[in-house]
């Protein structure tokens, strides 16, 4: 007679298992139908994740050797600003690619489309002080974007499809409800704050400001820098030099096959375009068009780009980008029909 009973022979407990776990199932979606419904009452709303993911999915979308294929790259004001259906009406051969990035810096991309040598289409840019040298924290998230495309496999295309597929299907993981969102609103006894912003799955983005709750709070924030002039501190002139002729190397190899590139300063407001008048054109702008091959376009250069007004004084409104976009458009092909006649 064995005097003890090894654990391994011991068995679970009969129990209705399949019940248990219908059960749990139904509360647990329960409660997330709860919170949906509770987030769709209140006004908010799904939304897409601007990620490195659905970046990556953008770039892979330029067509190879096609001399027609319009690539964005830039900050949030090439982004917000340009309506990419509006572009395209006016603007012959693919849909234009949106690689812009919010709040980051544009050289890293561009030097990335030069070193593809299938890409032989039209990079149209924003300008910023982030292209700068003197800014390397600006460069990191576009390089991480960079790094990523270039190496994402199969599995994870298919799991960013999945991911947006949930991401525009339930509120409750909209990028404006997480919990680090959440819980500081609740502890002040207020909702989070909706968003004003409508991601695309082709990356353009629609920005209401009339919905913007700290609009006052951003104005009042570009008042106070335009006041100090803080946009080049720290930048020297030959940090600003080597930065444009790294630039400009990038763009005479994406010219040497055919291609072309456009830098625009778009639009900006008030206190801002006061100081970008003093200050940005002259630092910046000016040495930028003089010593570079690209085509160079400044909204206030042209009527039809220079009566718009901004929001939050570099945003464009929702309700302008459409006639932006086809405006810039025509200069574009302007700019390009006038450079290849000088060319030939």
């Amino acid at each position: 007679m064995p005097l003890s009973t090894s654990s391994s022979n011991r068995r679970l407990p009969d129990r209705p298992w399949g019940r248990i776990w219908l059960l749990t199932a139904v509360i647990i979606f329960s409660v997330l139908g709860t919170l949906e419904c509770i987030w769709r009452v209140r006004g908010y709303s799904a939304n897409l994740r601007d990620d490195r993911g659905l970046w990556a999915l953008a770039r892979r979308k330029i067509k190879a050797d096609d001399p027609h294929q319009v690539v964005f790259i830039g900050d949030s004001r090439i982004q917000n600003g340009i309506n990419l259906n509006a572009f395209h009406e006016s603007f012959s051969g693919p849909k234009p690619i949106q690689l812009a990035m919010v709040n980051w810096a544009a050289a890293p991309v561009l030097r990335h489309l030069a070193e593809d040598k299938s890409f032989k289409g039209i990079v149209i840019s924003s300008v910023s002080r982030w292209d700068l040298r003197g800014m390397p924290e600006k460069w990191e998230m576009a390089e991480e974007y960079i790094r990523y495309y270039e190496t994402i496999t199969p599995a994870d295309i298919i799991n960013q499809h999945i991911l947006m597929f949930f991401q525009q299907l339930f509120v409750s993981i909209s990028p404006t409800l997480s919990p680090g969102q959440i819980f500081p609103s609740l502890l002040k006894h207020k909702w989070p704050d909706k968003s004003h912003v409508i991601l695309y799955r082709d990356r353009s983005r629609l920005v209401d400001y009339s919905k913007f709750v700290h609009l006052e709070t951003r104005r009042k924030r570009f008042e106070k820098r335009g006041v100090t002039g803080g946009d080049f501190i720290g930048i020297t002139r030959a940090d600003r030099d080597r930065s444009l002729d790294e630039i400009q190397r990038a763009i005479a190899r994406i010219q040497a096959r055919g291609g072309n590139v456009v830098f625009v300063r778009l639009p900006t407001s008030g206190v801002v375009r006061e100081w970008a008048k003093e200050k940005f054109r002259e630092f910046y702008w000016d040495s930028w068009r003089n010593r570079t091959s690209a085509i160079t376009i400044h909204f206030e250069d042209h009527p039809s780009l220079s009566n718009f007004e901004c929001p939050d004084y570099v945003h464009l409104s929702h309700k302008d980008t459409v006639r932006f976009s086809k405006a810039l458009a025509l200069i574009v092909i302007e700019k390009l029909k006038d450079d290849s006649e000088r060319n030939k």
